[in-house]
């Protein structure tokens, strides 16, 4: 009984919204089976659904923070390093939903930041 609660309560937030406009914006865009999305994609959906603000940020400052977060080594787990040309990564449903969270965590904290 607790759970459903505590579930309903997680379901209505910006995390929950903006899972719902990278799952509508990512079915617009995904191909293949299973289906997927370029990382270039990955980024101007990170920009289209808003979890990314277009004044503070530019593509660069994004591509470093999926970087500094492990993008590279997990959509290229056998390379240890960037040398080498290799196939341009494809990105999951549930692999946009969070780097979306990432990046709206962030921008929330900026935010609060800012405000204090």
């Amino acid at each position: 009984r607790r759970s459903a609660t505590f579930s309903a309560a997680a379901r209505s937030g910006p995390f929950e919204a903006s899972r719902d406009r990278v799952a509508a914006r990512f079915a617009e865009l995904a191909i293949g089976r299973p289906p997927s999305i370029s990382s270039a994609q990955l980024v101007q959906l990170l920009f289209e659904v808003g979890v990314v603000d277009p004044q503070h940020a530019e593509v660069p400052d994004v591509l470093n923070v999926l970087m500094l977060h492990g993008f590279y080594k997990m959509t290229h787990p056998t390379k240890r390093d960037s040398y080498g040309p290799v196939e341009p990564p494809s990105v999951g449903l549930e692999e946009c939903q969070r780097w979306a969270a990432l990046f709206l965590l962030k921008r929330l904290k900026q935010e609060e930041q800012a405000n204090s």
